[in-house]
């Protein structure tokens, strides 16, 4: 049983555990000229904490303030870049997950 309790938090972020965590898969085609990120498609997350994050390529980055004070890491590396593009449609649509 420890074991197990290691192995879920070690991966609680990435796949919830059961910890009452939903996501879904958004996609560039999906928001059109608004999406923010370098790649054609990210899963949202928001736990029972609030914490509202994505996915990419199986690292998780941050998309608000108790997301990074839970360590983890800002969304620059998938960031579009050249235009003041905004991550508040991604953090609004990561809000409706959260239980």
């Amino acid at each position: 049983m420890r074991l197990w309790a290691g192995i879920c938090s070690a991966v609680v972020l990435a796949v919830g555990c059961g910890s009452g965590t939903d996501s879904a898969v958004v996609t560039a085609a999906e928001y059109g000229e608004s999406w923010p990120l370098s790649v054609p498609e990210a899963k949202l997350y928001c736990n029972a904490a609030g914490e509202r994050y994505l996915a990419v390529d199986g690292v998780t980055y941050a998309l608000n303030g108790k997301a990074l004070a839970a360590g983890m890491q800002r969304p620059d590396a998938v960031l579009k870049q050249g235009a003041p593009f905004t991550l508040g449609v991604l953090i609004d649509r990561a809000g409706m997950l959260c239980p």
